[in-house]
C-alpha cells in the first residue's frame, strides 16, 4: 500500500512507519468509525468507538509490594475517562503492621 507499481513508476512515495503504524493502531481499534458525531455539536458525547467504555483505573505507588521499613503515607492515582469518580464513594482501608 500503495500498490507496488505506482510507487515504482513514482507516482506516488511508499508509506512512511508513522504511516504504518497508524495503520495498524487505527485495525488494533477495531477499525473505530464514529457515526454518531456531530460536528455541529461536538460537546455532545455519542454511542460510537469513544464513547466511554474504558474501566475506572486505580494505582497505587506507595507502599511497594512486599516488605516495605516503614510506611509513612499511601499514594496512589484514580483516571476515569469522560465520566468521572465518585470521590466521596472512595475509601482506603489498610491491614498491616
Amino acid at each position: 500500500m500503495p500498490p507496488q507499481d505506482a510507487i515504482e513508476s513514482g507516482k506516488v512515495q511508499p508509506l512512511s512507519d508513522e504511516d504504518r503504524r497508524t495503520l495498524a493502531r487505527w485495525i488494533d481499534l477495531g477499525c473505530p468509525i464514529d457515526l454518531d458525531y456531530d460536528p455541529a455539536h461536538p460537546e455532545r458525547r455519542g454511542y460510537g468507538w469513544a464513547a466511554d467504555d474504558a474501566r475506572p483505573t486505580l494505582t497505587l505507588t506507595s507502599p511497594r509490594a512486599g516488605r516495605n521499613e516503614s510506611i509513612d503515607r499511601i499514594v496512589l492515582g484514580m483516571f476515569d475517562y469522560d465520566s468521572g469518580l465518585d470521590e466521596k464513594s472512595f475509601s482506603v482501608v489498610a491491614d498491616f503492621e
